[in-house]
């Protein structure tokens, strides 16, 4: 609550020089980012304390300090969407947008995907850290950058990855976004589980008759609740690794369903005539 000053005591030599004042803050407790700030100067006589000169212009440059701020977005750099398939050659795009930087001048913007569960940095299939940077020259003091993350990612599934963004000058930090609970630096990457049984004894045996209904549990996780989605189904001949064909056409199912939470539990019916299937083991693709 108290205003920000500082003052130097000092005596001249000469009629012209100069004289260095600091004025130390807190910029983050006084939350600065995305602000200018101006200093303004006065020159007093320490004789009778009379104001001898004065500088005081908002609107000077050479007075001003800038204090850059970035927020991001983060999203799927093909679809656009908050929600990422896990799969080999996963593409993420955080969107930064920047403000207060210096016309002209040449930045990087560094990144790294974080585990929301862990706190960790996430890491691809290799056991690598996930991380991306990139150059650019401001255009303007506000603007937006992309910043892509490119990586084998399949051992993500299930995971809700966070990008963290730190912008530097001359390899010193001027800002960082790390929110660790930030909607909107935040993918989702579902994940489905599944478990077939027979729907009239519960098990993982059928008998081998005309009509068999299989019952397949899908357990799916990290999806965006209010969202309507499509599951479908396909039993496979594990022997082959071939779709299974009953009388030539294959065995499928489908259903679509309004998420009322991140996680949904929705159940497929396959029925089909399974008499000529004797000693055949199945599963069910989702």
């Amino acid at each position: 609550g108290k205003e920000v000053t500082a003052s130097k005591v000092f005596s001249n030599t000469t009629k012209s020089g100069t004289v260095d004042v600091e004025i130390n803050i807190n910029a983050a407790e006084l939350s600065l980012a995305g602000k200018d700030v101006v200093v303004f100067e006065t020159l007093t006589s320490e004789a009778d304390g009379t104001t001898i000169a004065v500088h005081h212009d908002i609107n000077d440059e050479g007075q001003t300090i800038k204090f850059p701020e970035i927020k991001t977005k983060a999203s799927d750099a093909t679809t656009g969407s908050n929600i990422v398939e896990a799969k080999e050659d996963m593409k993420i795009k955080d969107t930064v947008s920047y403000k207060n930087l210096i016309k002209g001048k040449t930045y990087t913007m560094i990144g790294k995907l974080m585990d929301k569960e862990t706190g960790k940095v996430v890491l691809d299939d290799d056991g690598k850290e996930v991380t991306a940077s990139v150059k650019f020259t401001a255009d303007a003091e506000d603007g937006t950058v992309d910043v892509i993350f490119e990586f084998s990612g399949v051992k993500t599934a299930g995971k809700k990855i966070v990008a963290f963004e730190t912008l530097e000058y001359k390899g010193k930090e001027y800002a960082v976004h790390a929110d660790i609970n930030d909607n909107d630096q935040t993918v989702l990457i579902p994940k489905v589980s599944t478990t077939a049984s027979d729907k009239n004894n519960g098990t993982h045996m059928s008998y081998a008759g005309k009509d068999v209904t299989i019952v397949d549990k899908v357990e799916v996780k990290n999806i965006v609740a209010g969202r309507e989605y499509t599951l479908k189904g396909k039993v496979m001949d594990k022997k082959t690794g071939n779709p299974l064909l009953v009388d030539g056409k294959e065995i499928t199912a489908e259903k679509t369903f309004k998420a009322n939470g991140e996680n949904e539990t929705v159940e497929l019916e396959f029925t089909f005539d399974a008499s000529a299937l004797k000693g055949t083991t199945t599963v069910v693709f989702e």
